[in-house]
């Protein structure tokens, strides 16, 4: 090949290499390898995760006339839940809901009950999926949504009206049968609803025994310099360090504090010009990104627990993540992941890096006091109907290394944690601001 021509076909070659990844930068790629966490630079650290799978139900439940069987986001096939969302359409069908007063009975026919809350800690329903319009929906604020199978309907309720409507509407049942095989398959948790004169809303709880793991964290040290960098990418912020341990770094604006046992704060005191509006779904997108930046997403199953809204005029919000292990939420004193934003900007964000969570080398599966146990406790303690009652792994602030088994209860006037294995009385806080 002569030397003119090998020019030639080097100069092919490059343009068409140019034209390829010019494709990529128009188009986009797909997702074909798993992120890798970096160093905190001011690009991606980790896995972001689909907004979807941050949105979810506090409690999903499989129903059927013999036996409920409770799902996990821990559990391989719970994308399905949101693929049956994602399918509900009401077009072709009159818009009819049929109002009625709220009971049990409509959760006796085969299908998926999703459970969202209400009161102090509840995630607004119509951000899990873009089906869930609230141009469809019968009220404005909706608790919980049943989808039938037998019949090809959808029953939404409002706890604090007591009120539950039902519509026909179209959505792919096979993702029901789907869940259905699987959850037998696997011999999830069995379950049933508190009866209605001890509950403020649908709560269902384990009627089976229960065991759950002793574990302890293993705290992975912060790289302050990286953290750093993140924050402030021109590394012209000062450095103060504190005589508790803590490093505050300030640029005069914005300030990271960074605390000896690896949970650190960021706060920032830019000002929104005027009234802003942005929507929930913007915000929350805006706050996702903002945490994928400055430390990542953890590896586990991370969602959405909390939407406080501050002061709408400016379009202040707040948002708490924590996330699942071993198939249980985490509890702490504070969400593992809080960040308030206004007007678009963050302005506050908390995060506790505790991680991985370890096995304790003798950790075996101890017996949870049964339900009706902790319940008893709990009416005794005066908290009110239940508005929720699960399973989790409680991480106290004076021992950060050491997560415990608890019931969690919270009721109208109180929350309270109790020990799973002792059923001791952990902590009793007001139901309004004392939630974890």
């Amino acid at each position: 090949m002569s030397r003119e021509a090998l020019k030639s076909y080097l100069l092919v070659l490059m343009v068409g290499l140019s034209l390829v990844l010019s494709g990529y930068l128009v188009l986009g790629t797909t997702n074909v390898y798993p992120p890798i966490e970096t160093s905190f630079e001011n690009v991606y650290v980790g896995r972001v995760p689909d907004m979807n799978d941050l949105i979810i139900p506090w409690q999903t439940v499989i129903t059927s006339p013999e036996e409920d069987r409770f799902l996990t986001p821990n559990d391989s096939y719970y994308f399905l839940v949101q693929n049956l969302l994602d399918s509900l359409s009401f077009e072709g069908y009159r818009i009819n809901w049929v109002m009625d007063k709220l009971e049990l009975e409509e959760l006796n026919k085969e299908g998926v009950f999703l459970n969202y809350g209400h009161g102090e800690d509840r995630v607004d329903i119509n951000l899990a999926s873009n089906s869930l319009d609230t141009d469809f929906l019968p009220y404005p604020e909706i608790h919980a949504i049943h989808f039938n199978a037998e019949d090809n309907r959808v029953t939404v309720f409002n706890y604090e009206l007591n009120t539950m409507w039902s519509q026909r509407a179209s959505f792919d049942v096979s993702y029901i049968e789907q869940l259905v095989d699987e959850s037998i398959r696997q011999d999830t948790t069995v379950g049933s609803p508190l009866p209605l004169d001890r509950a403020d809303g649908i709560v269902f709880v384990p009627t089976e025994r229960q065991e759950m793991l002793e574990l302890r964290v293993s705290t992975k040290e912060t790289d302050s310099y990286a953290l750093k960098k993140s924050f402030f990418p021109t590394l012209t912020a000062r450095e103060i360090q504190e005589k508790d341990g803590s490093t505050i770094i300030t640029d005069g604006i914005s300030g990271l504090r960074i605390y000896p046992d690896n949970v650190y704060e960021y706060t920032s005191a830019k000002e929104v010009a005027g009234p802003v509006y942005l929507p929930a779904d913007q915000n929350l997108e805006n706050a996702v990104d903002f945490v994928a930046k400055h430390g990542g997403w953890p590896s586990r199953n991370s969602f959405l627990r909390r939407v406080n809204k501050i002061d709408p005029y400016y379009s202040q919000v707040s948002f708490e993540f924590s996330y699942y292990e071993y198939g249980y939420p985490i509890v702490a004193e504070q969400s593992s992941i809080e960040i308030t934003l206004q007007g678009g900007e963050v302005t506050r964000y908390y995060r506790n890096t505790v991680s991985p969570i370890n096995l304790k080398f003798d950790s075996v599966n101890r017996n949870i006091i049964n339900y009706l146990f902790a319940l008893n406790i709990a009416e005794k303690e005066e908290i009110g109907k239940v508005r929720k009652m699960y399973l989790a792994y409680y991480l106290e602030s004076e021992n950060n290394d050491a997560l415990e088994p608890v019931w969690v209860i919270k009721g109208q006037n109180k929350n309270i944690y109790i020990q799973g294995y002792t059923g001791d009385i952990i902590e009793v806080a007001p139901a309004q601001g004392g939630d974890h």
